[in-house]
């Protein structure tokens, strides 16, 4: 191992720098070399296979539930979260159900190392629930340019002093014929600030 010279740096030196090459590497033996394609088409299948499933099992006692009345709250609640995960209305851009985007986020996060998920509420016609998913790629999460003053933010990820993540930006995609300029980005919070209600996965 004589030859092998390395160096360690930061976090953001060892990683977050060399993202864009990382990602353009690991994406380029995904698309051509079929020993990688196998091993991460492999973890998907193992990991998600058809998608993850609600099996619901309340705590009835504490609910003050006789058992027969769990044993009806638990299938209908599961038959209510199908009516929703295996509609393509779950998927913001109506394309794929639950289990789909599932196997998608997991192969998107292996390939790409991180992927994240918006959780926006959006009513639709004939839709009974509103709760929608949509996936970003790890590369719309971006530092914003100019910088925001007097905020840390690493790869696209807002820091606050305790070291919590509070929010990314995410930036747009670029308008066909505008791909010189620099695409619009949204600052998102993680947790509602108004709510508490979780905004953003970040796989």
């Amino acid at each position: 191992l004589v030859g092998w010279i390395s160096q360690g740096g930061t976090p953001d030196q060892d990683i977050v720098d060399n993202l864009p090459l990382l990602r353009e590497r690991s994406r380029d033996l995904f698309m051509g070399m079929p020993i990688a394609t196998g091993a991460i088409k492999t973890i998907r299948t193992n990991v998600i296979g058809p998608g993850l499933r609600l099996n619901s099992s309340i705590d009835y006692e504490f609910l003050g539930l006789s058992s027969e009345e769990a044993d009806a709250w638990e299938v209908n609640t599961e038959r209510e979260f199908r009516m929703w995960a295996d509609s393509t209305n779950c998927d913001v851009a109506r394309r794929m159900t639950f289990g789909q985007l599932q196997s998608l986020a997991i192969i998107s996060a292996l390939i790409s190392g991180d992927v994240f998920a918006t959780m926006p509420i959006l009513p639709r016609k004939g839709s009974v629930y509103d709760l929608r998913i949509a996936l970003i790629e790890g590369d719309r999460v971006s530092n914003p340019m100019p910088a925001p003053a007097g905020r840390d933010v690493y790869g696209g990820i807002e820091i606050n002093e305790y070291g919590e993540a509070v929010a990314c930006y995410i930036q747009r995609p670029l308008k066909p014929g505008l791909a010189v300029a620099a695409p619009e980005g949204d600052r998102v919070e993680f947790y509602g600030s108004r709510t508490g209600r979780r905004n953003v996965l970040h796989i």
